[in-house]
């Protein structure tokens, strides 16, 4: 029997070399390609898609839960295809340039978004929170290494070292949830018989999940406070 759709950036356990490797190298790479992709000539994403495509094949990303990216993005990008077109002739030439930007951007923002499922779905968020955690504590050693060389008078303190591992962890692992927390929220809008279809019924889906999606947002953020406060008594 065959495993369920897993949601967007939702994480799949596995033992592959992708998921072997060591989590600040993988964030590293995510930050790197995101970065690079839109900062770089096109000619870089050629060998940057081909890699990210080796990794999601190593990795076993699955495709399948990609697909409602691949809708919100074709949407997206036909809106900005649009709207670059607003006020210009429709010359061949000016057609051929814009929809050449377009799809040069397309093709960005979907090696963004693949990276960052190589990275969410080979990446548990115990292993991001570990990994930040290492690195909080690499940097608090530093610092309390280098205070020690320096001598402080008697009214002084030395400094405090650094806490950003769990926010910055709790940030990242969010993201998963946001979009596991919308398809929770559209399997229950199919099931009850929601209407699909149609521009219309595109409006009424997104005006009636989107208040719901932001409630259980909202739900979620107070459950994890409430859970680091229990934790830290």
């Amino acid at each position: 029997m065959s495993r369920p759709a897993s949601p967007l950036f939702g994480y799949r356990s596995g033992f592959t070399a992708v998921h072997r490797a060591p989590v600040a190298l993988k964030f590293a790479i995510l930050l790197c390609v995101t970065i690079a992709v839109f900062a770089l000539p096109w000619a870089f994403l050629v060998p940057v898609s081909a890699l990210l495509c080796v990794f999601a094949i190593v990795g076993k990303v699955d495709i399948r839960g990609l697909r409602g990216a691949v809708k919100l993005l074709a949407i997206w990008v036909a809106f900005i295809g649009a709207f670059r077109l607003v006020g210009k002739p429709l010359d061949p030439g000016i057609l051929s340039v814009e929809l050449g930007e377009t799809g040069l951007y397309a093709w960005r923002l979907a090696a963004v978004l693949l990276a960052g499922s190589v990275f969410y779905e080979t990446t548990s968020g115990l292993e991001i929170r570990d990994s930040f955690a290492r690195a909080e504590d690499m940097v608090n050693r530093a610092v309390r290494g280098l205070s020690g060389l320096i001598p402080y008078r008697r009214t002084e303190k030395a400094p405090k070292g650094v806490r950003f591992a769990l926010v910055f962890s709790l940030t990242i692992i969010f993201i998963p949830r946001i979009f596991a927390a919308w398809e929770s929220l559209e399997r229950a809008w199919q099931a009850r018989g929601g209407s699909q279809k149609g521009f219309r019924g595109a409006y009424r889906k997104v005006s009636v999940l989107l208040p719901l999606l932001l409630l259980r947002l909202f739900s979620l953020a107070v459950d994890t406070d409430r859970a680091i406060r229990n934790r830290s008594r």
